[in-house]
């Protein structure tokens, strides 16, 4: 089930003020964003307090938890049995699983976390991979975009791609097809792995 199977199959749920935040929230995207921040974007749109919208979605879950036609769907969601309605937060957080990319996906089992700065830039540098740009101002074009220095943007995604290769549980670096596998590879080099591993 995917974020658009969830709500058309809860639709009967619309005139709930909290479904249409959700509808809102996944709309909107919620990459690299704390729950609170969320809440306060959603409420400063409806002029309400973040707290209003907190309770709304949260009689919304609860709403769908009580009905024994939506109780299937939540089980799904979270793929096993949900006894009792789950906190706003975590709904949020296995919705947005459901709604990730091929890229995010990709990444989070690369071990990149989204908190991380690098997280971002590096998903735009796979999306670049095989355009002129990718090849020539890669940095400048993310810096451009996400307003900073293409010197910072080099430093979030080297600082990101030494985390994702230090974990030794996710890479084995012996069976990655580096140059040297004892060191790390350039940034552009793990992002061309990356992107490859996407086709």
């Amino acid at each position: 089930m995917n974020t658009t199977e969830f709500f058309d199959s809860t639709r009967m749920l619309y005139p709930l003020k909290g479904y249409g935040y959700l509808k809102e929230i996944f709309e909107k995207g919620i990459e690299g964003k704390k729950v609170m921040d969320i809440y306060k974007e959603i409420a400063s749109l409806h002029g309400v307090t973040p707290t209003s919208v907190e309770r709304a979605i949260r009689y919304c879950i609860i709403s769908i938890c009580k009905q024994k036609e939506y109780k299937e769907i939540m089980n799904e969601i979270f793929g096993s049995t949900v006894k009792d309605a789950p906190t706003v937060g975590e709904f949020i957080k296995q919705i947005a699983i459901l709604s990730q990319s091929p890229i995010d996906k990709m990444l989070k089992e690369a071990g990149i976390s989204a908190g991380l700065r690098g997280y971002n830039y590096i998903r735009e540098a796979v999306k670049m991979f095989g355009s002129p740009d990718f090849e020539r101002g890669m940095y400048r074009r993310i810096a451009e975009k996400y307003g900073t220095s293409p010197e910072e943007v080099e430093r979030a995604i080297r600082y990101a791609k030494i985390m994702a290769l230090s974990r030794d549980d996710l890479w084995n670096p012996q069976q990655e097809p580096f140059d040297n596998p004892k060191h790390y590879p350039t940034n552009k080099k793990f992002i061309v792995y990356l992107a490859v591993s996407l086709i």
